[in-house]
């Protein structure tokens, strides 16, 4: 588990929960070794408050660093 996904967990307050509040396996978290579901990037952060930044770095750029240009 990537460490923007272990944020996003304990922020819901573990994996059952979190995986309930979006309808996965409770095992589905653990399985996301190389970060989270695109698809599920942003309605995570959402619920999480966790940076899209943090979920998936490979995806977004920071966002001052976005902003820089």
């Amino acid at each position: 588990m990537t460490n923007g996904l272990k944020k996003a967990v304990a922020a819901m307050g573990g994996v059952s929960a979190f995986a309930r509040a979006f309808g996965l396996d409770r095992t589905a978290p653990y399985k996301w070794r190389r970060g989270v579901p695109a698809e599920r990037v942003i309605a995570i952060e959402r619920l999480t408050g966790v940076p899209r930044e943090e979920l998936r770095p490979d995806l977004y750029e920071k966002r001052s660093a976005a902003r820089a240009r």
